[in-house]
């Protein structure tokens, strides 16, 4: 059992370093990030001014960012003609594919947002930047920004930046330092929560909701690493990232469905079965539905969002009728982490839904972060209770089997054994029985006292105990009577009554009483091999010892 704690410490300490390794690797790139972003021959600058518009053949002056009224169907088109010749090989990039954004260069097209592969509402659109690069030959040639405008009313156009490519990913890179770290602290919980099951596995504590909370973690790892603009971007819009992000947000709350039906008895609760079901449903019928090409994922993104709105509905519902009745810290505990957990969705889902606002993640994704920390609190401090529990029990169990005036087992102990020897006596070679018994003890007590009998009981339990305890278990079954179970014996009885002698031979040397103790063996097996009743076996050991303490009075 030590070992294997060790194991597990080495193990959360590794994990610990490896978060800190690359805590400080996203420092440094950060810090490099912002150094790029300041203008300079390598690094990222912006290219707000220097912008115009043509209508009838006279120049409008434009300065990014900018909030515009628009038309419904309007075409906006800017130029710049300040490109120069150390332009070359950078790339522009602004954050405009809400616009259906057109780059040109003279009249080639250098990007053109296009989302036929994989159609995205417009608070997706709006997270994700647009980039460019610039070709050779770039002076002399006006630089377009095309914007179509699909809605009217009032927009915001995004600043443009120009650098090389190292510079431009470090910036962008930056940009989503927030859900890199969010990404990174989940699969350390996640890790956590797995250690953390295996060592409670190994302990014979296991608890499933540590793996129910590593499966929610890893999914909403993967959920917030394709639902950023980074991964989108770094895959060339590939709709593969989009699609492994509606699939897995669909099955986000399937684990923690699981986590609850894991707690206490909530999963009496059917709504919860009923639950866990709807979200594959709604997966498998979503899936279908796009790629027949009947909907498209962002039209029936809202059904999963009633789904988890239901489901921490009637997950708050169910735990406060379990905390009413039951009164249990660790239910509320759960019930207010799944409070957090909804008002994190519920504000998201409000700036998602409402106010088409693209941050919406990183609000839902502080409130996985919370909600988690709380599970895990509240199951790991439940543990801890269980744990204590149990090593008092097991300390009640151990003093109730357990003389407490010599250290070794007692009689309820060796009852305890004989009982179950019974159910599994044929799997045994054979068994050695050997009853001890103290000589002279009531001379000792009449003329020295008791607590003189006392130390020669002790120093008798310390010598069987040299002989016997690292091949049987010992036990003191009466005043002056000791037992020794062998299974499987290795040694003749010659031998482990040669080393009985040994150990109170050296006990006499030094000792103001002198110590002689009576023994006497019987096998479970006879010498045909066939096994003896207990009562039997017992009976003959108790013989057997009997006689050798008449021997030794005559000596």
């Amino acid at each position: 059992m030590q070992t294997k704690r060790k194991r597990f410490v080495n193990s959360f300490v590794e994990a610990v370093l490896l978060v800190g390794v690359l805590g400080i690797l996203i420092l440094t790139v950060l810090r490099l990030a912002a150094a790029w972003h300041m203008p300079g021959e390598n690094g990222v600058s912006v290219l707000n001014t220097g912008w115009y518009s043509l209508e009838n053949g006279e120049k409008t002056e434009f300065q990014f960012p900018a909030v515009i009224k628009v038309k419904q169907g309007q075409i906006l088109t800017l130029y710049n003609d300040s490109l120069s010749q150390e332009d070359e090989g950078k790339y522009i990039s602004t954050r405009a594919a809400l616009y259906g954004i057109r780059i040109k260069l003279g009249n080639q097209v250098l990007y053109e947002y296009d989302d036929e592969r994989f159609p995205r509402n417009d608070q997706m659109k709006a997270k994700l930047d647009c980039w460019a690069l610039l070709p050779s030959q770039v002076e002399g040639q006006p630089l377009s920004l095309t914007y179509t405008f699909e809605q009217g009313g009032t927009c915001r156009l995004s600043e443009v930046y120009i650098g090389n490519g190292g510079a431009m990913a470090a910036y962008h890179f930056s940009e989503e330092a927030f859900t890199i770290v969010t990404v990174l602290i989940m699969l350390f919980l996640a890790l956590l929560a797995v250690c953390v099951a295996v060592y409670f596995y190994f302990v014979k504590l296991f608890d499933p909701r540590f793996l129910n909370v590593a499966v929610f973690l890893f999914l909403c790892a993967i959920w917030c690493a394709t639902d950023s603009s980074m991964l989108q971007n770094a895959l060339h819009l590939s709709p593969m990232i989009p699609m492994i992000s509606f699939y897995v947000f669909m099955l986000l709350a399937v684990p923690m469905l699981h986590f609850l039906k894991n707690t206490g008895e909530l999963g009496k609760y059917r709504i919860l079965s009923w639950l866990h079901a709807a979200f594959y449903v709604n997966a498998i019928v979503q899936g279908i539905l796009n790629y027949t090409g009947l909907f498209d994922f962002v039209d029936m993104l809202f059904v999963t969002h009633i789904l988890l709105i239901v489901s921490v509905v009637a997950a708050y519902v169910i735990l406060t009728k379990e905390c009413r009745e039951k009164k249990k810290r660790e239910l509320r505990t759960i019930r207010s982490a799944f409070v957090m957990l909804s008002a994190g969705g519920l504000l998201a889902l409000l700036l998602y839904w409402l106010w088409e606002i693209f941050y919406y993640a990183a609000i839902f994704e502080t409130g996985i972060l919370v909600f988690v920390i709380l599970l895990l609190a509240g199951i790991i401090s439940t543990m801890a209770d269980n744990i204590r529990f149990r090593t008092e029990m097991a300390v009640y169990q151990r003093l109730a089997r357990e003389d407490p005036l010599t250290g070794l087992k007692n009689r309820t102990a060796f009852e305890e054994y004989m009982i179950s020897l019974q159910k599994k006596a044929n799997t045994y070679e054979n068994v050695a029985l050997i009853f001890m018994d103290l000589n002279q003890l009531k001379n000792v007590n009449d003329c020295y006292g008791h607590n003189a009998g006392d130390e020669l009981l002790i120093s008798a339990s310390r010598c069987i105990e040299n002989a016997f305890s690292q091949e049987g278990s010992c036990y003191r079954i009466g005043g002056d009577e000791f037992c020794v179970i062998i299974e499987n014996p290795k040694r003749t009885e010659e031998m482990w009554s040669q080393a009985l002698d040994e150990a109170i031979v050296e006990y006499n040397k030094n000792s103001r009483f002198y110590m002689s103790i009576a023994r006497g063996v019987s096998y479970l097996r006879d010498e045909q091999g066939v096994i003896k009743r207990i009562s039997d076996w017992k009976y003959e050991a108790d013989v057997k010892m009997y006689k050798n303490k008449g021997r030794m009075k005559r000596i």
